[in-house]
C-alpha cells in the first residue's frame, strides 16, 4: 500500500492532540466540544439522525 499524505497528516495532528492533552480522553474531548462550538455554523446534523429517533420513538408504548 502507497503511503497517502493526507492520511499521514491527519495521523501527525492526532498525535500532537493526544500529547496535548496528555492522552485524557476527557481533555481531548473537552477540546473537540469547543472546537465544535467555535465552528457550529460550519456543521449539519446527520441526516438520518432525527428519523432515527422518530422511528424509535414510534415503538414506545404510550402511558
Amino acid at each position: 500500500m502507497r503511503p497517502d499524505p493526507i492520511i499521514e497528516e491527519i495521523r501527525q495532528i492526532r498525535l500532537a492532540i493526544e500529547s496535548e492533552c496528555q492522552g485524557d480522553f476527557n481533555q481531548i474531548f473537552a477540546q473537540a466540544a469547543k472546537i465544535e462550538q467555535q465552528y457550529k455554523d460550519r456543521l449539519i446534523d446527520k441526516p438520518f439522525a432525527h428519523h432515527t429517533v422518530n422511528k424509535i420513538s414510534s415503538f414506545v408504548p404510550e402511558s
